[in-house]
């Protein structure tokens, strides 16, 4: 019979055998995944996130059910056309073990029926996308007849005389300056239509997309602006905001690519983790002591944007000249943002005001606000609920890039086609 000493020395031995083998036994994988968001309005853009366990060292998706491999990414995307109810499966590998987690009936996609603005990122994301009714075929170019550098329907010197004050500092429109490692152009003080002369029934008619998509655009309304300011030349990018923030937010990646995935707000993950937003990122750049700097205000956006046009977008109605001035739902293969700067400018020197990414603005969002705003600098309601979105993205049709539609997310969410630039208050 062993003594208690000889039985503790045995067990003692057994331990550290056990725990030298440990780190070399093999652990089989275990696939596990979600997707953001799951539900809304075709064509609907979701992400798939790994969450399996084992170290796989393959990832096999079937994305409609099918039994086919739709992408072999560990955490791809992908864009649903079509409405239906989608099962969703992942198969993982390693060392010869594999493992498959399906989730059945996980995905749904709809017909969209709603305002933009009111599908589901996770519950509120934009339902905007629709692309029947454009255009097909690009022209590349200006509009003929247009004058070098002025879009059509703006003539040399418009939008920029009313609303000047004395005093205060002035520049050539689209003068350039460097701010904190961010370059601005001069935007003048003066006035503009804001909104849609066109119904949103022409709208619709032209378009193709529903009526109630362009009905917040009226009525179009006279403001002033009567302060000149300087707007970023650029939407920020993920370079200048991991300067500040040392992170990156973005789904997809690129130091040049408009930094995106960033909430209105600062937030937290599912995790508890802190998310912090463009309120963080200005109260970092404004401790730099270079300036005021903040979002623009709606009025301010559209009218930047404009840059003295009137018309569909700045470069002027001609659906076909889009592609020379911006980034749109072009495809699926396209379905992603683009370095800033690509394209041609307005007369004011902003790149990239239509697509690419949606920006956010300073306002709250009131579908109604056009009928109460004050026509010298609107300042956008006292509260709401969301705030507002303005230029269009790569997942929105080139109708939902022009220059007067509006849009809205909730402050605390962020999506990978929602970005910002930023305005700086002139120094008197």
């Amino acid at each position: 019979m062993f003594s208690l000493s000889e039985y503790v020395g045995v067990l003692l031995g057994l331990v550290a055998f056990l725990a030298a083998l440990a780190p070399g036994c093999p652990t089989d994988p275990e696939a596990g995944f979600f997707a953001n968001p799951t539900k809304g309005d075709a064509p609907l853009l979701c992400m798939f996130y790994d969450r399996s366990t084992g170290g796989p060292d393959t990832w096999a998706w079937d994305f409609d059910g099918d039994g086919s491999i739709d992408s072999t990414d560990q955490n791809p995307a992908h864009v649903y056309l079509t409405p239906g109810i989608y099962t969703v499966s992942l198969t993982v590998s390693k060392e010869g073990a594999t493992n498959t987690y399906s989730r059945k009936e996980y995905i749904v996609v709809t017909e969209s029926e709603g305002e933009p603005g009111e599908g589901d990122w996770e519950g509120e994301m934009e339902g905007e996308g629709v692309v029947e009714g454009e255009t097909e075929g690009e022209t590349e170019g200006q509009t003929e007849g247009q004058t070098e550098g002025i879009p059509e329907g703006q003539s040399e010197g418009e939008g920029f005389a009313e609303g000047e004050e004395e005093g205060q500092e002035e520049h050539p429109p689209g003068e350039s300056r460097t701010f904190a490692n961010i370059e601005f152009s001069w935007i003048p003080a003066g006035a503009f239509e804001m909104g849609s002369f066109r119904s949103a029934e022409e709208l619709s008619e032209m378009y193709g997309d529903r009526v109630l998509y362009f009905i917040p655009e009226h009525p179009q309304h006279h403001v002033v602006i009567s302060r000149g300011f300087w707007m970023g030349k650029y939407e920020i990018t993920q370079a200048q905001w991991i300067a500040l923030m040392g992170s990156n937010p973005s789904y997809y990646d690129g130091e040049n690519l408009p930094v995106e995935q960033v909430p209105y707000q600062n937030t937290t993950d599912n995790e508890g983790n802190a998310e912090y937003g463009i309120e963080e990122f200005l109260l970092r750049l404004n401790a730099l002591g270079q300036g005021a700097f903040r979002l623009p205000t709606e009025a301010e956006w559209e009218y930047a944007c404009r840059a003295g046009s009137t018309t569909e977008w700045f470069f002027g109605d001609d659906i076909n000249q889009f592609d020379t001035y911006g980034w749109w739902f072009l495809s699926i293969a396209d379905y992603h943002t683009h370095p800033v700067g690509q394209k041609l400018p307005n007369a004011w020197n902003l790149y990239d005001t239509h697509g690419n990414v949606l920006e956010w603005c300073q306002d709250w969002y009131d579908e109604n606000y056009y009928s109460v705003s004050p026509e010298s600098d609107p300042p956008g309601p006292d509260s709401g609920n969301y705030r507002v979105r303005r230029g269009g993205s790569v997942r929105q049709p080139k109708s939902l890039c022009r220059s007067a539609f509006r849009t809205w997310n909730r402050p605390d969410w962020s999506t990978p086609d929602t970005g910002f630039r930023i305005l700086r208050e002139p120094d008197n």
